[in-house]
Formats: structure tokens, sequence, C-alpha cells
């Protein structure tokens, strides 16, 4: 069994504590093999500070959870943010275990596989709760209007690949690794 470090953005880690996220797909460069196989483990890096008073870690996916110093006080968030990719081994509190590793086009996920990815789904609405509303857009904020336009999850991906991976990335149909996990 190895253990493979993988980035995810603040989003994506809200989705995985939830238990939203249990796949994430990774384009396929010529001659590159997968992070690992079933089995293998995965550990978080994402986006993070440290507390200057308890050295405590601060992540961004929850940085509106104050985190209790050793001393009692409270800490940040305190500035500016630490990227993803630095964040040592020590400091991750997530790790995930392979359960299977894939290969696929991109634009051939499924709806219910776009639902594994995490995408939001939003179910209220003010005070008023609707039973199928939509899915995220994620070419705009949360809090925009248009925010949850989506029929279908597919859709929803498309954004979010689109947002993680850049414009013109979801008409090029590259092939794409498919982790499917469980968090540990």
């Amino acid at each position: 069994m190895k253990t493979t470090p993988l980035l995810f953005r603040a989003e994506m880690v809200r989705a995985i504590l939830a238990g939203r996220k249990t796949e994430t797909r990774r384009i396929m460069k010529p001659d590159s093999k997968p992070i690992g196989r079933p089995g293998d483990r995965i550990w978080v890096k994402e986006t993070f500070q440290i507390c200057p008073d308890c050295h405590g870690v601060i992540n961004r996916a929850d940085a509106n959870n104050n985190l209790r110093c050793i001393g009692g006080g409270i800490c940040g968030p305190l500035g500016k943010w630490t990227p993803a990719i630095f964040m040592p081994r020590v400091a991750s509190r997530i790790t995930l275990e392979l359960t299977a590793v894939n290969v696929q086009w991109l634009q051939d996920i499924s709806d219910d596989e776009a639902l594994a990815e995490g995408v939001g789904r939003i179910v209220r609405i003010g005070g008023a709760t609707m039973a199928d509303f939509g899915f995220r857009n994620y070419r705009f904020s949360e809090t925009h209007v248009s925010a949850y336009s989506f029929q279908f999850p597919k859709n929803s991906y498309l954004t979010l690949w689109e947002k993680i991976n850049g414009p013109d990335s979801w008409p090029s149909n590259p092939p794409v690794w498919v982790y499917k996990f469980r968090k540990l």
C-alpha cells in the first residue's frame, strides 16, 4: 500500500467532509500512470494557515469556523492563505482509500458520477424548501441568483470542471483517470 498526496479545492474538501464527494477525475497526461490502485491511500492537500499562537491548522474549507487555541483564545483566519501545494503531510486532516481506478473520456461522465464528484444541489431558497430546485452553476458565486440553474448534475459538473481546468477544457474531452474513494 502506498500513500500519495492530492490537491483539492476548499469547495471539494467540504463535499468530501459532507460525504457527497466519493470520486475525482484528473486529466490523463501522455505516459502518465495512475496515482495509485485500489487499497492505496491519498492524503488531501488543501489551502491552509498555521495559527502563530497555538500552531493549529486553519483550513480554508471551514474558515468560517474559528479554531480554538490551546490557550483558550480563538484563531483566524489571519491573513494570507498558504496554497494547498505547500501543505505538509502532518497538517492534513483527511485520508482517503482508493476503491477503484478507471479511465474514461471526460464527457462520458454520467449524472450519478457527477453527483459522486460532489456537485452542489439546492433544496432550500430563503425559507421555502424545494424538493428538486437545481444543481449549481460554478460560473457564478454561490449567492448569485443564477448559481443553481441546472436540471442535471452533469451540466453542473461541466461548469465545475471548467472552473478548475480552464474554459476550453470540457470541449477538448480529454481522457481522465477516475479515482473512486472512501474517507477513512
